[in-house]
């Protein structure tokens, strides 16, 4: 960290960082501490967002080891700030609940797939309905395991909790024999979202995203990627500056175990992007630091929020999940699952209800392929 401040990009800010801010204060406490700065030290502290950005910043800069699983080991901190103002008989519950059930499914999903802050941000939620149920639950004077289906049925229909949230703690309850074994969340069919933008507005975002300067380049970037494979916000945040392939001739992005070749307007604007070393990001100014990711977000060691990008979107009139949907709609009408899944990057079961979505039955092009080896 020494080393990183005294060689900043703007050495003159960093007197002034270290006297005020609540991330330098708590990083000038730690030091006059005299213990070692670890995560296991920093997974003690209250769930603070200075917190979170100091170990960032010390992540950033070679103090502190990376760590996988960032936005989970972030849980324990946040439960802890929720159970001390919970009943006991609750708090248990919940710790319980987050500890044996949600906790091992989302790292047994971290295998294949890194965390991000929307999937803890899901698990924080199925917390809070939770608890917003057992809550409920004291002011009607039911014992859990009295617990009816048509309680369950008012409650849901009455409140603001997703039905989706709630979910996993009737289905831990279950398991645990803690309700009885017949209740169960009732299935909700919505229907898919309409395809509310046109094949000629869909191309006229596309010129803009392409040719206009006067969007933000990232915002260039991610739009083009939307209009053109249907890609999801959170995916484009998440890629990183070495999924960035290019030869002598041609430029390609990796998505997952997919290659994506990109065309030459596109691939000019990625390689722009990969170039581009934020000024505006103070920290990274200040401390002269590097990012992995091709969406960089406000400290080098985190993408880009989703919701951020789409704002920026939005801004200039680009709403990201209408794109994304006309996006895949055009495509899966013209190509098969398997093809549409390598083109986008999504999984084929996804391509597959895509192409189910559109009307396309693809069952001779599937039969005739083994014959055309």
């Amino acid at each position: 960290m020494q080393h990183s401040l005294i060689n900043s990009g703007k050495p003159s800010t960093v007197p002034g960082w270290l006297s005020s801010g609540s991330t330098a204060k708590l990083l000038r406490t730690l030091t006059e501490s005299g213990q070692p700065i670890t995560h296991e030290a920093l997974d003690q502290l209250p769930h603070a967002t200075s917190v979170y950005y100091l170990r960032d910043l010390l992540t950033n800069t070679g103090v502190l080891q990376p760590r996988a699983d960032e936005y989970l080991a972030r849980v324990q901190p946040w439960l802890t700030t929720i159970v001390a103002t919970t009943p006991t008989q609750h708090a248990r519950l919940l710790t319980q609940f987050t500890h044996w059930y949600l906790l091992p499914r989302a790292r047994r999903r971290a295998r294949t797939q890194p965390p991000t802050l929307t999937a803890a941000a899901t698990l924080r939620s199925s917390v809070l309905a939770a608890l917003r149920l057992l809550a409920w639950l004291d002011t009607v004077h039911t014992e859990l395991s009295q617990f009816s289906q048509s309680q369950l049925d008012y409650w849901l229909d009455e409140g603001d909790v997703h039905h989706r949230y709630l979910y996993p703690f009737i289905t831990w309850a279950r398991q645990q024999h803690l309700i009885n074994q017949d209740i169960h969340i009732p299935t909700r069919r919505t229907p898919g979202r309409p395809i509310d933008l046109d094949t000629q507005h869909r191309l006229d975002q596309l010129r803009m995203c392409l040719s206009h300067n006067s969007m933000p380049l990232p915002a260039r970037v991610a739009g083009s990627l939307i209009l053109v494979y249907g890609m999801s916000l959170t995916r484009i945040t998440t890629l990183r500056r070495d999924d960035v392939i290019t030869d002598a001739t041609q430029t390609w992005l990796r998505i997952r175990s997919h290659m994506l070749l990109l065309p030459p307007r596109l691939a000019s604007l990625v390689h722009d992007l990969h170039r581009t070393n934020d000024p505006t990001q103070r920290t990274r100014a200040r401390l002269g630091t590097t990012t992995p990711f091709l969406f960089p977000g406000g400290t080098d060691a985190r993408p880009l929020l989703a919701s951020t990008l789409g704002t920026c979107l939005a801004k200039h009139g680009i709403a990201a999940l209408d794109a994304r949907n006309a996006t895949r709609a055009a495509l899966a009408s013209e190509l098969p699952a398997a093809v549409l899944a390598d083109l986008t990057g999504i999984e084929t079961t996804t391509a597959v209800c895509w192409n189910r979505r559109v009307g396309q039955d693809w069952t001779d092009y599937i039969a005739a392929r083994p014959q055309q080896g």
